[in-house]
């Protein structure tokens, strides 16, 4: 089954299309929680960085403002 949430909320609940939610139904209410969505922290981030997914510095070409460097 597909949910349609708007984008401000999937935003704020860490949802990308696709993801799957478990469906709940509480005291009149439908419940949506996110399954299996690892907790987002910069930690967690980095830990998942490796020699093989680790990219070496890009060349973007000359300073076109106020650049220093």
């Amino acid at each position: 089954m597909t949910l349609p949430i708007p984008n401000s909320i999937a935003q704020k609940a860490h949802l990308g299309a696709n993801d799957s939610v478990e469906l709940s139904f509480v005291e009149g209410r439908i419940v949506v929680q996110p399954i299996g969505i690892p907790a987002l922290n910069l930690d967690n981030l980095l830990a998942q960085v490796n020699v093989e997914n680790i990219h070496r510095e890009i060349e973007t070409g000359p300073a076109m403002g106020n650049e220093v460097w």
